[in-house]
């Protein structure tokens, strides 16, 4: 890996943005500065809302977010969906064979205007009494993706999701792109549904590898402080890049120090990103490191 300290100005917030979509990277003359594009958005959004950031416990950047616009009910494996004044049940009864007794809530129910498809996603409420063996039933999520024209023309995609429980809580499910993020009620639970193969991921390998960064970054930047990463979210999408992000803080309930990036386009990690959030400029707490 190369790491690269970056300055970073107003000049380079604007040339950045003005460079032709892709991975592309911008220069200057204070020595190699390499930038890549796909973090300008974010730093900007941080140079603007920086005070605001350092003040709100439980902080997610969440500025690229779509949240969910409609609400749901389950009974007897019938799922019905409430958008804008109209109903819409769905039988599930070919999907739910695993048990007689379900606890469907709707998690994200999310429709774009001038798109004719709609998606409700849907997780499996089933909490397991301390003590006690879990009562395993599959699936634990579904996907249910259906014409506002004619709701007879739906589809259900069940996942089962290994090790059993994980999305039993979720606090909060969101639309980036053509992607749901879905996070549930651990502090390292992240699932992705793209809606357009319909693939359901667990973003395990992402935590795992922003973990290990951020380890580095708070021990370069908060060297004998006792922080830690918390909350990995899905962050923005540009031109097939997903950027997720984490925060740096004591505990999960007080206002981050500071921000961690990581860069994925087709499963690959392309690029780390810590900011700083205690120092007098942005520019001055921002590094990027490249993963060749």
């Amino acid at each position: 890996m190369k790491k690269y300290r970056i300055v970073i100005s107003v000049l380079l917030i604007i040339c950045v943005a003005g460079v032709a979509s892709g991975l592309l990277m911008t220069s200057y003359t204070e020595g190699k500065t390499i930038y890549p594009e796909y973090f300008a958005p974010i730093v900007k959004e941080i140079e603007t809302s920086r005070d605001d950031i350092r003040e709100t416990m439980f902080y997610s950047m969440s500025k690229w977010w779509e949240y969910s616009i409609g609400v749901g009910a389950y009974e007897d494996k019938v799922f019905t969906c409430y958008i804008d004044g109209e109903y819409y049940p769905f039988d599930l009864k070919d999907e739910l064979t695993d048990s007689q007794e379900w606890a469907w809530m709707a998690v994200g129910v999310f429709h774009r205007e001038g798109e004719n498809r709609a998606y409700a996603c849907l997780n499996d409420f089933n909490p397991t009494p301390s003590g006690m063996e879990p009562v395993v039933r599959n699936p634990q999520l579904l996907l249910i993706d259906f014409s506002m024209d004619d709701p007879k023309d739906y589809n259900v995609t069940p996942y089962t999701i290994e090790p059993y429980g994980e999305f039993v809580w979720v606090d909060v499910c969101y639309r980036i792109g053509n992607n749901i993020y879905i996070k549930s009620g651990s502090a390292y639970d992240l699932g992705v549904i793209n809606l357009n193969t319909r693939q359901f991921h667990y973003c395990i390998d992402e935590y795992s590898a922003m973990e290990e960064y951020a380890e580095k970054f708070i021990q370069e930047k908060f060297a004998g402080e006792n922080y830690s990463m918390f909350s990995l979210s899905g962050t923005y999408e540009q031109d097939g890049v997903i950027v997720y992000s984490a925060t740096i803080t004591e505990t999960s309930d007080v206002a981050p120090v500071g921000i961690v990036f990581s860069a994925y386009k087709d499963g690959e990690l392309l690029a780390y990103m810590g900011v700083d959030l205690t120092t007098a400029e942005v520019s001055d707490g921002i590094e990027v490191e490249l993963v060749e």
